[in-house]
């Protein structure tokens, strides 16, 4: 996804292009293009302090992944939804979503 590289160099449209393959993957019923738009999105707004958006998408891409059930990309999700907790200094809840990513990481 060109999006992903965006995000090194210019995150408005890293989000804006992730943002259009967020809607052509919905379009094509393609989830896991879905998932992985939001993820991009949520790391982009993560990035530019904007946590609240950031969770918004991860949360997102979370529910998405979860259909799915592959435990890899379910952890990982989780992992990223705990780094921004813990950015929001939201201790608590960055423990919570960090155990459950080792929980599936350890389990599979």
């Amino acid at each position: 996804v060109l999006a992903y590289y965006y995000q090194f160099y210019n995150l408005d449209s890293s989000i804006i292009l992730a943002r259009s393959s967020y809607e052509l993957s919905k379009a094509r019923h393609f989830e896991k293009g879905m998932a992985r738009a939001s993820g991009i999105m949520a790391g982009g707004y993560n990035k530019l302090g904007n946590y609240t958006r950031a969770l918004e998408y991860y949360l997102e891409a979370l529910k998405i992944l979860e259909r799915s059930k592959d435990p890899d990309d379910i952890s990982r999700a989780h992992l990223d939804i705990a780094m921004v907790y813990s950015s929001k200094k939201e201790y608590d809840k960055a423990l919570e979503y960090a155990f459950r990513s080792d929980s599936i990481a350890r389990k599979n």
